[in-house]
């Protein structure tokens, strides 16, 4: 019976991840969440120069090469966000039937389990329909957590049991492939989660079960490795040693400290001003005066003055950004936190496997709030964050509730447990949709009012294919999945400022107009083929204006070229 119910925990899974993409794909609004996942898909779709990229400062070559051969033979395809969705429905997968095996590996009925799944899905819809690879990532992490604890250590034999540690290797190298940084929280949960495999073994083939194990989990552990070391050989031979640099020093000042609060003394002594400092701020980094050695000065200069301190009134701002930016994350934050209270009571009634049972849940919560006081106190506390480092916790303790149900002797107590459990999990998952799902169906009536400003743009560059269109960062959040490229790409469009500025693609994408990026002449910006685009007419780019009247001539102005679906186009003089 439990082979069965396994084997069927695989379709019900199945059933639910198809169920919840369809309900994504045909009633809510499926979009990007970041203006990284769109910069990302762009490159790969070789919007900058013609050529999909195939290195990739953020995406590891384990995904990039694959994106960059399909976009070389199919170049109209926006191959970023199929990844993307595939990826996510693997982790969904996963998780649905992972958490369905936990409870059937403890002889609990199908039904509970599936009920499980259903609260993980009414989480995962809100990560699923606004995507963003950072989360996509911990989605992952949390597959490769109840894909470990999914194991059946007490009746299984020593293959399955190494297939089931294997089975987590899939979405660790697809977490580390698409955010690097995401590796260390995913291992240490994952490190968890393999600590009560390892002491709940059953008594029959132990040995040889924590063998396979050992075996697995070290195998695992060297393509890990050796993931490592193609990204390290990768980067090493790319030929992009200063534009690494660059965005290297551009990110830890532009995501660390509040510029507006750098003392003038400060930013003046490596030769900036508060133009500078303001253009920086606005992620304008056509500046040839932000390079990185100024920037390294200004950092050095920085920590040399004791910094930009982090304030308790900023860490109780990022917190509290945190916790309203999704109303899904607090009941889910708060879901887990009664099941994990939950489970250290059951965990205290197991003779024999307390320790085993208590360790990791106190060990995982003690990783979670080292992870978040970290986060907080570097000064990067988006909500998109605080979800990476709570899915795995969150699967972790979504896997190890079975294992710490008390034993109930008397039948109907049983049932009453169990109905008072899926009860009370139903109310929640049907709280967190009533509440949800409006939030994240179309708003065809904002759509129409504001149209779609990136892809008027897009639109606007191809028929004016020899001008270059400099944007600012109102039109810098684009959010489609799939944009439409049926008229053709533009290699006319470049954002003023962010990860993409200069890169080897922009650098080429400035060079066809006979522009040297890394010296920029600020005069170029009054040549009769560039436009300033803005999604805003007043106020007009003061940054622009004053840019030039700093750098070129006082008496520099603007005027409007042209308007188009709300996107204005900006020449100076």
């Amino acid at each position: 019976m439990r082979n069965r119910n396994r084997r069927l925990a695989w379709l019900i899974g199945l059933l639910l991840t198809v169920g919840l993409f369809l309900f994504i794909a045909f009633c809510l609004d499926w979009r990007y969440n970041q203006n990284d996942d769109i910069g990302i898909l762009r490159s790969f779709m070789g919007y900058e120069t013609g050529e999909p990229a195939n290195f990739h400062i953020f995406i590891h070559g384990l995904l990039a090469w694959p994106m960059y051969w399909l976009a070389k033979a199919f170049p109209t395809v926006a191959w970023f966000s199929v990844v993307q969705i595939a990826l996510l429905a693997l982790s969904c997968w996963m998780c649905f039937k992972g958490v369905i095996q936990c409870f059937v590996n403890r002889d609990k009925p199908l039904w509970m389990g599936t009920v499980g799944a259903l609260l993980l899905a009414a989480v995962f819809m809100e990560l699923c329909t606004r995507i963003t690879f950072t989360l996509t990532a911990g989605l992952l992490g949390a597959a490769a957590v109840l894909q470990v604890l999914s194991a059946d250590v007490e009746k299984g034999s020593p293959r399955q049991t190494a297939l089931s540690i294997v089975g987590a290797l899939p979405p660790v190298a697809f977490a580390y492939a698409l955010r690097k940084e995401t590796l260390w929280p995913i291992l240490g949960f994952v490190a968890l989660a393999l600590l009560v495999k390892w002491f709940l073994q059953g008594d029959q083939g132990q040995k040889e079960r924590r063998r396979a194990m050992l075996l697995s989990a070290s195998a695992c552990l060297a393509v890990i490795v050796a993931l490592m070391g193609w990204r390290a050989i990768e980067i090493q031979n790319c030929g992009q040693e200063d534009y690494l640099a660059w965005q290297d020093a551009r990110t830890r000042l532009v995501d660390y400290y509040d510029l507006s609060k750098v003392p003038p003394e400060v930013y003046e002594s490596v030769g900036w001003t508060a133009g500078t400092i303001e253009r920086a701020s606005n992620f304008f980094f056509l500046d040839s005066d932000i390079t990185t050695e100024s920037i390294e000065r200004l950092l050095e200069a920085l920590e040399e003055s004791g910094g930009v301190p982090v304030s308790w009134q900023s860490i109780r701002e990022a917190l509290d950004t945190a916790a309203h930016g999704s109303f899904v994350f607090l009941w889910a934050f708060g879901t887990t936190a009664v099941l994990w209270v939950l489970s250290l009571a059951g965990a205290c009634t197991k003779k024999g496997r307390r320790a085993a049972l208590l360790s990791p849940l106190l060990l995982g919560a003690a990783l979670l709030v080292a992870l978040t006081a970290y986060l907080t106190l570097e000064g990067r506390f988006p909500t998109r964050v605080l979800w990476l480092v709570f899915l795995p916790f969150m699967a972790l303790v979504a896997g190890m509730l079975p294992l710490c149900l008390p034993d109930i002797p008397s039948r109907k107590a049983r049932a009453a447990v169990a109905a008072v459990l899926c009860g009370g999990a139903l109310c929640v998952t049907g709280i967190m949709l009533y509440e949800e799902i409006p939030e994240l169906m179309p708003d065809y009536e904002a759509w129409e009012a504001i149209g779609d400003p990136a892809a008027t743009l897009d639109e606007y560059a191809l028929v004016n294919p020899d001008m270059l269109f400099i944007h600012d960062m109102t039109l810098a959040v684009d959010t489609r999945l799939f944009p439409d490229v049926s008229e053709g790409i533009p290699h006319n469009v470049v954002f003023w400022g962010g990860w993409p500025l200069r890169s080897p693609a922009t650098i080429e994408q400035f060079a066809a107009f006979g522009i040297d990026l890394l010296h920029f002449d600020p005069a170029e910006l009054l040549r009769s083929d560039i436009c300033i685009a803005s999604g805003v007419v007043d106020p007009p780019p003061t940054l622009v204006i004053d840019y030039l009247r700093e750098k070129v001539d006082p008496a520099c102005d603007y005027m409007i070229y042209s308007e188009d679906g709300g996107v204005y186009f900006f020449q100076f003089y």
